[in-house]
């Protein structure tokens, strides 16, 4: 097995992709902003894990409580016909 000869970069083209990526980081969400401190830090991190979290939580339960209403709402209408 022959392997295809690697292309080098030239050292222009990784400046040039070194450049663009340092203008897209100031506008990118990878890094918190504000967050200069270790506590700044934590905190900002801890509440978007949270959020996510919880935000998680209540779509999965809002639709299981969906499904126990209906089921519940409909009990006492079996209850009262067989009364009938």
């Amino acid at each position: 097995m022959q392997s295809l000869p690697r292309q080098v970069p030239s050292p222009r083209s990784i400046m040039i992709l070194l450049q663009q990526i340092l203008d897209t980081l100031p506008s990118s969400n990878i890094v918190e902003k504000g967050a200069n401190d270790e506590r700044s830090r934590f905190w900002t991190v801890y509440q978007k894990v949270a959020s996510q979290h919880d935000n998680e939580f209540l779509e999965q339960y809002d639709g299981d409580m969906d499904i126990v209403l209906i089921f519940s709402s409909r009990k006492p209408t079996r209850e009262i016909e067989r009364s009938w």
